[in-house]
Parts: C-alpha cells; structure tokens; sequence
C-alpha cells in the first residue's frame, strides 16, 4: 500500500468515525452560542447607550429651549460625542442622531454660562 492511499484510508475512517464528528458540532454549537451571547450583549450595550444618550441630549434640548441654558460645554459635548460614537458604532441611528445632530449645533459655552437657575 503506498502513502498516499494510507493517507487517504486513515483520514476516510476519522472523517467517518462519530467521534469525529461529535467534536465537530461541538465546537459549531459552542461557536454559535457564544454568538449568541454576542449579539445579546450588543443589544444590551445599544439599548444603554440609547438611553442614556436620549435623557442627555434630551435634557440639554429641553432647557435650551426653556431657556435654562444657553448653549452646552465642551465637556459635556465630548461626554456626548463618546457615547455617541459608541453607538454609532454599535449599529445605532434614529432619535438619538437626530437629537444629538440637534445638539451639536448648540453654541458651546463655558460650564459657568449654563449653570441651572434654581427657583
């Protein structure tokens, strides 16, 4: 018998063996359940950062036009843009870009100049 057709026999009766193949749909089933969390943790992750995101640029929004501010700090626009890219980056998009391209046009202020009016 030559090499290359004891190759072929040897690898024929591993392919064929169902140990073999055991520990191939177990590596496909733990690669597609850890895919799974994956994608539960992204959404997790996304469904965070829109949320927070939303009450932000929401507030700051909300007392601009109250008149309770007059524009928003270069800190909090770089908090902002932090989440934002983050979940941009996620596969986010809808309220919160329009709120936070809304906000972006908003002057930038020094933190003193937006200072909540406390009634």
């Amino acid at each position: 018998m030559d090499t290359l057709q004891m190759v072929v026999t040897v690898l024929t009766a591993v392919l064929a063996s169902s140990g073999c193949w055991s520990v191939i749909l177990y590596i496909v089933q733990k690669r597609d359940k850890k895919k799974d969390t994956n994608t539960a943790e992204k959404k997790m992750l996304l469904a965070l950062a829109h949320d927070r995101l939303y009450y932000l640029l929401g507030d700051i929004l909300t007392e601009q036009q109250d008149g309770k501010r007059k524009g928003v700090t270069r800190e909090e626009f770089e908090n902002i843009k932090i989440l934002y890219d983050g979940y941009k980056g996620l596969g986010g998009n809808g309220t919160c870009e329009r709120l936070y391209k809304e906000v972006e046009k908003l002057p930038t202020v020094f933190s003193h100049e937006h200072d909540h009016e406390e009634h």
